[in-house]
């Protein structure tokens, strides 16, 4: 089974304080019913105050979370509950239900929508327990999968990145002095759709941007940097199959497109003296990265090294 988090990491992802408060209070055994995990996903029904239990389900790998329950914080004190549950040794390996399977199917059908909405899907109107019957898709194999999945998550980030440079156009021919810019939630919207799209490195820096209006005398320059920085993200991240390797490399890596450790690991090492170049520590939705640029003397190839940490966490 996938190596179970730590509280205090689950805890940082809770929407607010109130929420983490509220998942501790839920996070005891004997509220849950129906609780499982395997390597992917982690799934239980929680007692409330209703007469049906609320179907609980996380993903994660991205993560996303799908909870019955009316609430529209993400993730809902339920789905961070289980997961605190499962982080304290709480949830046992298992077969999926039936609710938990149609909501994690229809997901990966979407190619990993990595946005986790609740989404609408067969789960609502499925009986808990038991599967909605339908004829069985054709076999593929995994490489057919993999490229499949390639080619909507790269439609996905295309559509996204050409909605966004329109976006920046309309902002630049208004004006930086426009006074809807002054405010969050326009920003927000963006860096929601972004998240859709599945381009999290650029809704990222779109929330960053937004905590640079105003904030300086000269913060119109710094906004507007930033912004033609964004601009020729957008421009390259729409002809990525035109650009050199590397550059195409690190463009994906700039946009938020993810890299599992899997993969790097498979990759041949590479031996040398690293120099190390610089260092960021950037507050990301919640979580700390580090980036750190290194330089072989030797190769003299850059390299990008990435770790993370809760909120809070060293």
């Amino acid at each position: 089974m996938t190596e179970r988090w730590r509280a205090d990491h689950v805890e940082a992802m809770a929407a607010d304080a109130a929420g983490a408060h509220a998942a501790r209070a839920l996070a005891v055994p004997h509220r849950w019913r129906a609780t499982g995990a395997d390597d992917d996903a982690v799934w239980g029904e929680c007692r409330g105050s209703g007469a049906e239990p609320y179907q609980v389900a996380v993903e994660l790998a991205t993560p996303a979370f799908r909870c019955s329950c009316p609430s529209r914080k993400l993730p809902c004190k339920h789905a961070v509950a289980l997961l605190l549950l499962w982080a304290h040794g709480h949830v046992p390996s298992g077969l999926r239900p039936g609710f938990a399977s149609v909501w994690l199917a229809g997901r990966a059908s979407r190619a990993g929508a990595g946005d986790g909405r609740r989404e609408a899907d067969p789960l609502d109107a499925a009986v808990a327990g038991e599967a909605p019957r339908r004829s069985a898709p054709p076999r593929a194999d995994a490489g057919e999968r993999a490229d499949r999945g390639a080619a909507e998550r790269s439609r996905r980030t295309a559509a996204g990145l050409a909605e966004l440079d329109r976006w920046i156009t309309d902002r630049v021919r208004t004006g930086l002095t426009d006074p809807a810019l002054a405010a969050y939630g326009p920003w927000d919207q963006v860096a929601a759709r972004l998240v859709d799209a599945q381009a999290g490195g650029l809704a990222n820096r779109v929330r960053r941007l937004a905590g640079a209006v105003g904030t300086a005398p000269g913060w119109h320059e710094q906004v507007l940097a930033e912004l033609a920085v964004v601009h020729a993200l957008c421009r390259a991240g729409s002809r990525l199959p035109d650009l050199p390797e590397p550059l195409a490399d690190g463009v994906r890596t700039a946009v938020g497109w993810q890299v599992r450790q899997a993969e790097v690991l498979a990759a041949a090492p590479v031996t040398d003296r690293w120099h190390v170049a610089g260092r960021s520590d950037t507050l990301e939705d919640r979580i700390v990265v580090r980036r750190t640029w290194l330089r072989g003397a030797r190769t003299r190839r850059w390299v990008l090294l990435l770790s993370f940490a809760a909120y809070g966490q060293s």
